[in-house]
């Protein structure tokens, strides 16, 4: 079986920085019988996405529910609905910052980045909401925790020349042994495989499991240059408002550049194909928790990257407002399965 080392990850990671975005998140919650009341604001985040430095959104709509990460002035958009009923919209208590993994090279193919990244924060016990993307990956991590993150991070990753004028001294007052449990571990990338791989599995060890849900619909991966949003925007409202059926997984995030976008195979039929670009591979869902999870609880991406990670399986990894969603390579499913369930986890393959 592939082993995953740090090695394995060096080539994206050796040249990846961390970028905090210049703004504060709110991660929110639209009930999907409420959808047709925050038309408007939806329609002006996807048919006007903007080069602005202070302006992001993702939206991931599942079977249950809109899930959305809102800066603080789309947020406005959405506030200053009146109408639905108690509950149709809701939104995290707290304030969240945008961690921002910047690397030359696509690598949603690459074995061990969500590992990486998420391993120093789960030690620290630092809860994240988790966003992969087409371009590059996202961490959201609350604000009032956000130089203890980059705190952690350092220790494997370069930090941006923004982001250590902005958190420079704020960074000083922690230590290493402050923010993280192991303070005398080396930094990521000096640490042998077998090192990596015996650290790896002790924490694992000790991170929560939630009941897995194993989906049987494949879905692909997508990209689209934001200068041709008006092109396709038609067809992805399209998507949003009128869906063929109730299950279903669709996720739209803008990054610097590109529209990322996650659909199955018969959604993406129905976009512009000379506009859209589409990973080769097909992936599969597995859905995390049979409840909601909250934003509290630490370690629960990582107790899922860290296993995959060292079985050799790349990943793909949405949190949402009320559950978290993993995407493998359809031929890694299976691996995948058996690889969870040697991990302790509780694996159910959902009903077609």
């Amino acid at each position: 079986m592939e082993q995953w080392s740090a090695s394995g990850t060096d080539n994206v990671l050796e040249q990846a920085h961390i970028t905090v975005l210049p703004f504060r998140t709110y991660i929110c919650r639209i009930s999907l019988d409420a959808l047709s009341s925050y038309a408007v604001p939806l329609l002006h985040q996807v048919l006007n996405p903007e080069h602005d430095s202070n302006r992001f959104f993702s939206m991931t709509v599942t079977e249950t529910e809109i899930s959305l990460i809102l800066d603080e002035k789309s947020m406005e958009g959405f506030c200053e609905i009146k109408g639905p009923a108690e509950g149709a919209f809701q939104t995290s208590s707290s304030h969240w910052r945008i961690l921002q993994l910047d690397y030359s090279a696509p690598g949603i193919n690459a074995v061990g980045i969500v590992q990486s990244l998420t391993l120093p924060l789960a030690r620290a016990n630092i809860s994240i909401f988790y966003l992969s993307t087409h371009e590059t990956e996202f961490v959201l991590v609350p604000d009032t925790q956000v130089a203890e993150a980059l705190a952690v991070l350092k220790e494997s990753f370069k930090l941006s020349e923004e982001t250590l004028a902005d958190f420079g001294d704020r960074l000083s007052a922690f230590t290493l042994g402050d923010a993280a449990l192991d303070g005398g571990a080396a930094p990521l990338l000096q640490r042998s495989p077998a090192t990596m791989r015996r650290e790896s599995a002790e924490v694992s060890a000790l991170l929560p499991r939630h009941p897995l849900s194993f989906h049987t619909e494949r879905l692909q991966l997508c990209s689209v240059r934001k200068e041709h949003a008006d092109i396709v925007g038609t067809a992805l409202l399209r998507l949003i408002f009128f869906p063929r059926s109730g299950r279903r997984f669709f996720s739209y995030s803008e990054t610097d550049y590109e529209l990322s976008i996650v659909l199955d195979e018969e959604d993406r039929a129905t976009l512009p194909q000379d506009f859209v670009r589409s990973s080769s591979d097909r992936w599969q869902l597995i859905k995390v928790g049979d409840g909601d999870l909250g934003f509290s609880e630490s370690g629960i991406v990582c107790s899922l990257a860290t296993p995959l990670a060292l079985a050799g399986i790349s990943m793909f990894y949405v949190s949402t407002f009320s559950h978290d969603f993993v995407m493998v390579q359809q031929e890694r499913f299976e691996n995948t399965i058996k690889t969870l369930e040697a991990a302790k986890f509780d694996c159910r393959v959902a009903k077609s």
